[in-house]
C-alpha cells in the first residue's frame, strides 16, 4: 500500500488515512492479528480478529509523516498462529510549496481603504508541492 507524497503531520491537520480490507476466502474460520507496535508516523488499528468463510474486516491504516524522507513498514498479519502475510506500507513526508504564479505580484496597491471597507484582489498562485 502507497500513501505517496504527503504533507508533513501538523497538531490539528487531517492524517492521511486507507483502509486494508481482510477477507476470509477458505471454507473455515481464521483469525489474524496484526503484528506492529503503532509508532509515532504510522498507526494501525486493529485488534486480534476472527473471521466466518465469506466475512471481511476493514483495518484502518493512520500516516503522518513528521519528517522530509522515505517511509517504509512491513506490516505483518499472523494467520491462525500458523503463518504470516506481510504488507508493505511506504510514503514520503514533504512540504508545502505554494508560491505565487507571477512574483511580480509581491506587492500589491490597494490605494486609500476606508476604515471597515472590503476591497478584494484575485492572486495566482501555483502548488509546486510533489
Amino acid at each position: 500500500m502507497d500513501f505517496g507524497p504527503c504533507f508533513l503531520y501538523r497538531q490539528g491537520a487531517e492524517p492521511n488515512e486507507a483502509v486494508l480490507r481482510l477477507t476470509n476466502e477458505d471454507s473455515h474460520d481464521i483469525g489474524f492479528n496484526a503484528l506492529f507496535e503503532n509508532k509515532p508516523y504510522l498507526e494501525i488499528d486493529s485488534s486480534p480478529t476472527n473471521l466466518a468463510p465469506g466475512e471481511s474486516e476493514e483495518i484502518r491504516i493512520t500516516f503522518m509523516p513528521r519528517e522530509l524522507k522515505e517511509y517504509r513498514e512491513d506490516v505483518q498479519f499472523e494467520i491462525n498462529g500458523l503463518y504470516r502475510v506481510t504488507v508493505e506500507l511506504r510514503g514520503s513526508g514533504h512540504d508545502c510549496d505554494v508560491a505565487l504564479n507571477n512574483a511580480a505580484n509581491f506587492n500589491f496597491n490597494f490605494g486609500s481603504v476606508k476604515v471597515g471597507t472590503v476591497v478584494d484582489r484575485r492572486v495566482k498562485v501555483k502548488n509546486n508541492s510533489p
